[in-house]
């Protein structure tokens, strides 16, 4: 009898260790899981980006502006001698700074 005892022990202490291995086997999936999607959700997001910049690149170029010092600057700006470049999407029409007074 004191054979059934240890076989007994034996198999308790056995089923023990496979929930052990079951629970970590569940744990490991959901992470996997979870990567998995993050990996998705990046890969998407690079995939956009791309299509993003490729419809940039098939875009017309934006309208390049000459701002020089006749140009009337921002108070906080010096004009002497100064020249900007501002770059305007196509299509979009340069707003004179009176027009933009209140």
């Amino acid at each position: 009898m004191d054979h059934l005892k240890v076989i007994h022990g034996d198999l308790s202490a056995f089923q023990e260790e496979i929930q052990s291995v079951h629970h970590v086997v569940r744990t490991l999936e959901t992470k996997l899981g979870r990567l998995a999607y993050t990996q998705d959700h990046t890969t998407r997001g690079i995939h956009e980006l791309c299509e993003f910049s490729k419809r940039l690149d098939r875009s017309p170029k934006p309208i390049l502006l000459r701002v020089t010092a006749s140009t009337p600057l921002p108070a906080i700006e010096s004009s002497e001698g100064i020249t900007r470049t501002a770059s305007l999407p196509s299509g979009s029409e340069p707003v004179s700074p009176v027009a933009q007074s209140p």
